[in-house]
Order: C-alpha cells, then structure tokens, then sequence
C-alpha cells in the first residue's frame, strides 16, 4: 500500500480519511512502512480534520483505533509511537464540539477521546474523562469493567495563572498498551512489569506544560485481575515521552502510590501526560516471603557473630602493646578494621528508608569499604610473600609497608 499511500498527498482531507480508513480497515496487509506513511499522514491531516464535520473526525479516530489494534511488533518497528501519540494529543486539543455543545466523545474498542469546556469559577475538584463514558452500555466493553480517572484540584488553575472563563481539558483512554513500548535495547527498569490498568491521559489547551505542580492532580485507576492478584506489586508510572530521546518510556518521576484498596489504586501526580499501573510479573512462589525470612535470619545472625568476633580480636589485640604495635599487628587491626565497616554499612543499607540521597551515600560508603577490605587482604598477602620468600627484604620497605599500604587500602595515612 506504499505507493497508494502516497499518492493521497494532494487529495482533499476528506478524501484521504476515507482511503485511509478503508486501507486500515484490514490491518493484517499493512507492513511497517505502510504504518509509517499512515502516521506520517494523520499527523498532517489533524489540524484540518479536527476541524471539519464530525464524519471526517469520526473517520479519524477510527483510523487512530485500526492502528492502535495493530500487532505490537509492527508498531514498534514503525518507530511511529512518539509522533502518534502526539497526533492524539493534538487532535484532542483542537477538535471542534459543533454549536451550543461543551463536551464532544469518540468511543472505540482500542480507544476513547473526550474533550470538555469547564468554567473557571467552578469550586470543586474535576474528574475527567465524564463518568458516562463508563457506563456498560457505551461502544466499549472494556469500559464497563474497568475505569480510569483524573481529578484536577480546584486550586490548580490559580496555580496556572488561567484568567480565561472557560477552560479546555482533552483526555484519552488507551485499552492497552500497544502504543506505549520502551525501546528494548535501552529500557530496563520495568522488563518484568506488566500493564495492570487502563491508560488514561489528560491536557490542558495552554500554551506551557502542566508540571511541578504544588497541587497535584490525583488518578483513579480500577485494576485487572491480574493485577488485584499482585496488589503488593504495583506501581504508579507516568508516559515520559521526553525520555530515550524521545521514545519514551514509563517513569515514576512526581508520581506516588496513595492507596490501593477494593481493586482501585490511587496515585498522585505532581503533571499531567498519560497514566497507568504496572505490575511486576517476575515468578513467585508462595514459599517466597518464608525463605526471604529465612535468608534474612540467618543474614542478620552470621553478621552478628562476625561482628562479635572482630571486636574481640580488636580488643585483644588493643589490650596488648606488643601485638598492637608489631607490623603484623598493624595489618590484623587494619584488615578487621574495614571487614568491621563494611559490615556495619551493608546492615545500615539494609535498613535504611528509601530516600535517594541517603541510598546514594550508603551505596558510595559500602563500595569504598568493600574496596577498602580488598586492598587490605592483597596487602596481608604481599606481606605474607615478603616475608616467606623475599627473606632479604629491602629495609626501607620493611619501615614503611604499613604506612604505604595505609595510603593505598584508606587512601589516607593514619598511625594505629
């Protein structure tokens, strides 16, 4: 279809919304660059179709739908995503409603578009997408067992400077999340996750995004089974479309977990783009939480005993002017000296609250103590090789091989 495609570049909008509706209608012949050429082209038409009747728009979006129904692999290859998504954005930010109306919805089985005027001096909070659009009754049966909201606080829009009386929100529903692939070779923090809600976004027509919000908005998002089953593991994430060089990818960035109860999450956003839940699909067993346990005991026992066990040879060694100031000494007390830290970092790590600044500085400190402990085992080693078989050692790095090794294992020369 390549080069019919083409051709349709000097037809009227109209024209080239019913030839392209016609070609996606049978989705299975489209090839990868047949998917390129269509996106290419809806992002071209959107301006003038979002503006014509409500047939053209109609045809719009059921194009938007055909694609969206396509195989994953076919999509990703097309490398169309990023501007596909933006084409969305943009047709649901312009679409007009016809006379004397203030919402206009398009309801498809891959996806739902809604956009709605809102008067500013409205006091209350605003959900969107409209509730009726999840009534059993609509176009889409995906949307009678699952829902998904966004709620915009009243004080949001003092917080935008929005003086006009009437405000535009446009928002979208995604089934799945055939139009929402990390690339492969490069995403990697969410490779055993798995889409455990509708996706639904949400736009304000100005002309600055809506982010580091200090009111953020709040997503209602009904689960799927399989994610009810794994409601310890879900996560709110958000579409970054400016990540991976604008690719996209799923991020949690501004976005929190408030509750999840009754097969509904609540998550908190501090911007607007799209939102979803994932969940992590990694195998479990049941007997995994009684072994995690189990494995942390028995963690928690041996570094106690170790721990212990160190500080008497420590003590011992202290207690004694003979053994704490011979060469051997010096290296013994060095060398439990930085296995004594390195326990003492890896328990703190363990305990610690998630906070990224503490995490980084835990994650440096066990790294250099870990380094630390190493160095000090190669330094016993090329003592204990000094020793048994260079018998004629040189006297100046008799005198100094603590002090150097002090400098290479701590970085630093300290006398003991």
């Amino acid at each position: 279809f390549a080069k019919a495609l083409c051709m349709l570049a000097g037809s009227s909008p109209s024209d080239i919304s019913k030839n392209i509706l016609s070609i996606t209608n049978n989705g299975s012949t489209l090839s990868t660059q047949d998917v390129t050429i269509i996106v290419d082209l809806l992002a071209q038409l959107v301006e003038s179709v979002a503006k014509g009747s409500k047939q053209m728009q109609e045809d719009f979006v059921s194009i938007l739908n055909n694609i969206l129904s396509l195989d994953k692999a076919i999509l990703y290859k097309s490398a169309s995503n990023p501007m596909l998504i933006k084409t969305i954005e943009t047709f649901g930010k312009i679409v007009s409603f016809g006379e004397n109306k203030s919402v206009i919805s398009f309801i498809q089985d891959k996806l739902v578009l809604q956009a709605q005027y809102f008067s500013t001096s409205q006091p209350q909070s605003i959900f969107v997408p409209d509730k009726s659009l999840f009534n059993p009754n609509k176009a889409n049966p995906k949307l009678a067992t699952q829902n998904a909201f966004v709620t915009l606080p009243s004080a949001l829009f003092n917080e935008l400077n929005i003086t006009s009386t009437l405000f535009r929100v446009s928002s979208s529903i995604f089934v799945d999340d055939n139009l929402f692939q990390p690339q492969q070779n490069i995403s990697q923090r969410f490779s055993n996750y798995s889409l455990g809600s509708l996706i639904v976004s949400a736009s304000l027509d100005i002309a600055f995004p809506v982010q580091n919000l200090k009111n953020p908005v709040q997503i209602s998002l009904k689960l799927g089974p399989d994610a009810i089953q794994n409601g310890s593991n879900i996560t709110c994430v958000f579409w970054d479309t400016a990540a991976n060089n604008g690719f996209g990818d799923w991020s949690t960035q501004g976005c929190r977990l408030v509750s999840s109860s009754n097969g509904t999450a609540i998550c908190e956003c501090n911007h607007l783009t799209s939102f979803a839940i994932l969940f992590d699909v990694s195998p479990k067993t049941k007997s995994d939480g009684a072994i995690g346990l189990g494995v942390q005991i028995i963690t928690f026992v041996g570094l106690a005993i170790s721990i212990f066990c160190l500080l008497l040879v420590i003590a011992t060694y202290l207690i004694s002017r003979k053994l704490r100031t011979s060469i051997l000494g010096k290296m013994l007390l060095n060398l439990c000296g930085s296995l004594l830290a390195l326990f003492a970092v890896f328990i703190a790590s363990s305990i610690a609250p998630p906070v990224h600044i503490l995490c980084s500085f835990l994650s440096a400190l066990l790294h250099y103590t870990l380094l630390a402990y190493f160095f000090w085992t190669a330094s016993e080693a090329i003592h204990l090789y000094l020793k048994l078989v260079q018998v004629f050692e040189s006297r100046w790095l008799q005198r100094h091989f603590v002090a150097v090794s002090m400098v290479v294992c701590w970085g630093e020369h300290r006398e003991i």
